[in-house]
């Protein structure tokens, strides 16, 4: 009953986690035109920041967070995990969605923490100040944004997708797995978009796939009880 009840509450935490993302990123695009503005040099970006103020920096806050819940989610979904596909998966897909969590959360922290840092000095800066700030704020968006934050989170998001697709088809729940498996998929070539504009459409498309899969993989852990995956794996068994 322990394990039933976790899994339900990790998939109740990926559903909030999910909306959240929709929601506070829309308040971003239409307050803060991201992440459109992510093409511009940081004498747009910071004072557009700055001017933001508490509201903008709560909400990069707020957006900063919401990957926590993916890390409880993940956990969560080890009893599906194991009695789909055995202990080593769980773990591994457990390992992934610890790692995208804390991935993500650190690339979008960068926000509330050292651009708004870099924000505050812009205005009152000198002009060889705010070539150090640039260089600060570019640094910043390659580093923990690109690279740690989207390419290696969304990757290791990718991958258990990838775990539970796994599961699912393993447990005979094929249409649902092969859905999973097609979302980690787009989302494991999107992220490749950060090392070349070839997968460009396909990353837009997984823009609108990757809370699509968060909200189907909460649907499949709320409904599917541990112990029926074990059976229907116990039935798929040939018999002697």
């Amino acid at each position: 009953m322990f394990t039933r009840n976790l899994q339900r509450v990790g998939a109740i935490a990926l559903v909030l986690g999910a909306a959240g993302f929709v929601l506070v990123f829309f308040y971003l695009h239409a307050a803060f035109d991201y992440p459109a503005i992510l093409s511009h040099g940081a004498g747009e970006v910071l004072p557009r920041l700055a001017a933001g103020g508490a509201t903008l920096r709560a909400a990069w806050l707020l957006y900063s967070a919401l990957p926590l819940t993916l890390l409880f989610a993940g956990i969560a979904s080890m009893p599906l995990l194991e009695d789909g596909s055995g202990r080593g998966l769980a773990r591994l897909g457990a390992a992934a969605a610890v790692l995208a969590a804390v991935t993500m959360m650190l690339g979008l922290l960068r926000w509330p923490s050292i651009h708004d840092a870099l924000a505050s000095s812009w205005a009152s800066a000198s002009a060889d100040h705010r070539e150090l700030l640039g260089t600060l704020f570019d640094a910043a968006n390659r580093y923990l944004g690109n690279l740690l934050g989207e390419l290696l989170g969304e990757l290791s998001l990718a991958g258990w997708f990838a775990c539970i697709g796994f599961a699912l088809w393993r447990s005979e729940q094929r249409t649902g797995g092969a859905l999973v498996l097609s979302a980690a998929a787009i989302v494991a070539i999107g992220a490749l978009r950060q090392l070349t504009s070839v997968v460009a459409p396909i990353a837009e498309v997984g823009n609108v796939v990757l809370p699509l899969g968060l909200f189907l993989i909460a649907g499949f852990m709320f409904r599917t009880s541990p112990a029926a995956v074990a059976r229907a794996r116990a039935d798929a068994q040939p018999r002697s």
